[in-house]
């Protein structure tokens, strides 16, 4: 079984940081797959990604043996917002805490720095985890550390 290309998506933004997410395209078929990624920890199954109107990126991340990537049935998109693991990689992405939502009151802590917590830090975080894991090369770090964050 050859190896899969995960990527990294970076959809950017004029006014806001870039929004990242992991990709993880099929087999037979490199724009519709798995994407995984938000304040919230959801997989959004059989994503095309020739339906998305943003601009986006692909960044190639990692390649993985094709035995800890599964890909689903369907052609229909559907969203797990239970975030339930289906194959090897999934395992090791539920287990990083997402970060929630960045916007605090401004009353919460006034005199306390907040630490940005979003989707680019999450996704480092993820590709952290997946490189302790064994299932990502060192590689995939930098590649995140270098990819646009506008």
């Amino acid at each position: 079984m050859p190896p899969r290309t995960i990527q990294l998506l970076v959809y950017n933004s004029r006014l806001f940081n870039a929004h990242w997410s992991i990709f993880v395209p099929r087999a037979n078929d490199p724009n519709i797959g798995s994407v995984v990624g938000g304040f919230a920890l959801e997989f959004v199954r059989n994503y095309d990604i020739t339906t998305d109107s943003r601009p986006i990126q692909r960044i190639d991340l990692a390649t993985v043996p094709e035995e800890h990537v599964k890909d689903t049935d369907g052609d229909e998109e559907v969203i797990d917002g239970n975030a339930n693991p289906i194959d090897r990689l999934e395992e090791v992405i539920v287990t990083v805490p997402v970060p929630g939502p960045s916007l605090r009151p401004n009353t919460a802590a006034p005199d306390k720095r907040i630490e940005m917590r979003g989707c680019q830090w999450w996704t480092k975080q993820a590709i952290a985890a997946l490189i302790a894991a064994g299932l990502f090369n060192e590689e995939a770090q930098t590649v995140a550390d270098n990819a646009p964050v506008q």
